[in-house]
């Protein structure tokens, strides 16, 4: 779950708590006003108090909505631009493009069936890029995590 659907997530728990204690809000006047026992007559000075609680539940809900807020813009790290040579033969780019759409990583496997090269020229154009230092492979069982570095 991202940011932005964990604060709208949070913001609609405050609002369905918000609107809880605004619609009880009437009835909690009600009881106060039935249990006062003045005389129908006399104005209560007690029936219009609210009890802590429902200030409690109002400063809540907006501390979520706060929260929500920091929640939803909070700083995502930025990525890094990628700066791609100039002399990079075709495939060596599909490569490169591959890896930039995956976020900088992906397995030596699955870059093989998505660009439908054989396992050996795959291999030999990551071990070119490997040699300029724009790749790095690191072992994960029986297949390579090649990883984009960034320059």
């Amino acid at each position: 779950m991202n940011n932005k659907h964990l604060g709208l997530l949070i913001a609609a728990f405050a609002i369905v708590v918000l609107i809880l204690i605004v619609s009880l809000i009437p009835v909690i006047k009600d009881v106060g006003t039935e249990q006062c026992g003045c005389s129908e007559g006399n104005v209560c000075e007690n029936a219009d108090r609210m009890p802590w609680q429902v200030y409690l539940g109002i400063g809540s809900a907006i501390v979520l909505f706060v929260l929500s807020y920091f929640v939803i813009v909070k700083d995502k790290p930025t990525k890094k631009k990628i700066v791609i040579p100039e002399n990079l033969s075709e495939d060596e780019r599909k490569i490169i493009d591959e890896l930039a759409k995956q976020d900088g990583m992906i397995f030596q496997s699955e870059l093989v069936e998505k660009l439908e090269l054989s396992k050996v020229k795959v291999t030999r154009i990551l071990d070119k890029l490997e040699g300029r230092n724009l790749i790095e492979r690191r072992r994960r069982g029986m297949t390579n995590a090649v990883i984009l570095k960034h320059q």
